[in-house]
């Protein structure tokens, strides 16, 4: 062949680069499915294993397991629909009287300062331009909404696959990872290990903070009288798990029924409440409780997890802090390779990104 060896060298290395970038591309779209199936998969990874030695079969125990996570899954997010639906058709049924009968310009009356701040956002801001301009979006937006429904569900189902063969072939994955990764046998299962921490600690910290939003918000929907606000309260710890929805999905529309009531006392109570106390809440204490297990400063957690959720959308919630512990245990590697004194020292020795224990 007319090319010298290191020609054809340099040649394959071009064409291989130029094909992982291809690669990356076509898969990037399937990377939210991957990550959801990750985190599912490290988490349900235990229980699998004991009910593979217990049939001994590694593809019934990894379909049970997936079939499982299934049905806890599907049972909530029905519940919550329905309980949404429910609620949506009660408050139109009550709102609309109110506003046939225009009750709410007279109660509007009782408080002239009010009236004054909205004539002067009708004013700078033509609301009622803005509010038709809502509108018509929305409706241009519901072909968008069906195609985006059709998606989350195919990846609702890809995450499902992707699941099961993670389960199923994890140990050969794991053995193909450690030809891959250009780390020793040692720091491949330090990486790995923390992965899975960081895994575990993001998702039981989320389910965590959910928690105390739903209680928080159940709390003040029982000091406000609201009916049921145990349930509100379940409803509301769901929809906390969920990036770019949350809890004011449910006290926002409550805020506006009050105030259409004229309760504006109440309806700005729960608006501080909900902004303040149950927002805030998920922005300081979920950080803290990632850092605090995986030894990292709360600051280096929060901004990984608010750019995570930038770049990757929702499954930035794990990719995030994925990508810290990934990136720290480079570093740990390669500050080893440059500093050859401490090659006998151990693997979490010295860190990096990691705050000392």
């Amino acid at each position: 062949m007319w090319l010298t060896t290191d020609a054809q060298s340099t040649i394959v290395v071009i064409v291989a680069a130029l094909l992982i970038s291809l690669s990356t591309a076509i898969l990037a779209p399937f990377l939210p499915a991957f990550a959801w199936a990750l985190a599912l998969s490290v988490v349900a990874y235990p229980h699998y294993e004991r009910l593979a030695r217990r049939l001994g079969r590694r593809g019934v125990a990894a379909g049970l397991v997936v079939s499982a996570f299934t049905a806890c899954a599907m049972g909530p997010v029905i519940w919550v629909v329905e309980k949404l639906a429910v609620a949506a058709v009660d408050g139109l049924r009550q709102l609309l009287p109110l506003l046939e009968r225009r009750e709410w310009e007279s109660r509007l009356g009782e408080h002239p300062r009010l009236v004054e701040f909205l004539s002067w956002l009708e004013q700078n801001f033509r609301l009622h331009g803005a509010a038709a301009d809502l509108v018509a979006q929305a409706r241009q937006a519901v072909p968008a909404l069906a195609a985006w429904s059709a998606w989350a569900f195919l990846q609702a189902m890809l995450i499902l696959f992707i699941s099961f063969f993670l389960l199923r072939d994890g140990p050969r994955l794991l053995r193909l990872a450690e030809r891959l990764v250009p780390l020793t046998s040692a720091e491949t299962r330090l990486l790995v290990r923390r992965m899975s921490d960081t895994i575990h600690a993001t998702l039981f910290g989320m389910i965590a903070v959910a928690l105390l939003q739903g209680t928080l918000g159940g709390l003040m929907f029982w000091w406000l009288g609201l009916p049921a606000p145990l349930i509100w309260g379940a409803v509301m710890t769901l929809l906390a798990t969920v990036p770019y929805l949350g809890t004011f999905v449910i006290w926002v529309p409550v805020a506006g029924f009050f105030a259409a009531q004229g309760r504006w006392g109440d309806a700005l109570l729960l608006v501080v409440w909900g902004s303040f106390v149950i927002g805030l809440s998920d922005n300081f204490l979920y950080p803290m409780m990632v850092g605090k297990r995986l030894h990292y400063h709360t600051l280096v957690v929060f901004f990984f997890l608010l750019g995570g959720i930038v770049v990757f959308g929702t499954s930035g919630v794990v990719l995030g802090p994925t990508v810290l512990a990934i990136t720290d245990s480079f570093i740990r590697a390669a500050r080893r390779r440059l500093r050859p004194r401490h090659q006998g020292a151990p693997l979490g020795s010295p860190r990096s990104l990691a705050l000392p224990r």
